[in-house]
């Protein structure tokens, strides 16, 4: 009969795992840009120039209006999170013992954030649903704000 702790399972390997998937999947996600937007969509980088790379190392540096952008999404979301309704379910056990409340209304704010999201992509039109454009969805944000 064995005793002692029961060793609890991490989820993505612990420490060490989230750590890598922190470093790694912005590193992949910035290869698949230079991938599609400097390199043709190729893979496999064969023939870029120097001024490619200057070029990359330029577009990926955030802006105003990207920081602007970002910071008024988030805001968003933490509105959504306490204003949207959902049904509250209990944590998992602390190390103290008690459970926090957390509200599950994440679908209807995914389906909001995706409305306001459609909305803004098409101005003109508040009967046609979209995808935002990928060029420049904050050109026309905010005064078209969903509505």
């Amino acid at each position: 009969m064995k005793t002692g702790k029961v060793k609890e399972r991490l989820d993505f390997g612990g420490v060490p795992g989230n750590v890598v998937l922190m470093v790694f999947l912005p590193v992949v996600v910035y290869y698949l840009y230079f991938c599609l937007r400097f390199n043709n969509g190729g893979l496999i980088p064969a023939g870029v120039t120097a001024e490619a790379w200057r070029g990359f190392g330029i577009s990926i540096i955030p802006t105003g209006r990207a920081f602007l952008f970002y910071g008024t999404w988030l805001a968003f979301q933490a509105l959504l999170q306490l204003l949207v309704p959902g049904r509250k379910v209990l944590g998992r056990v602390l190390a103290d013992g008690k459970r926090l409340p957390y509200r599950m209304n994440g679908l209807v704010s995914f389906i909001i954030t995706l409305s306001c999201s459609g909305r803004w992509s098409s101005p003109a039109s508040s009967t046609r649903w979209s995808f935002p454009r990928m060029s420049a969805p904050w050109s026309r944000w905010p005064s078209s704000a969903c509505s």
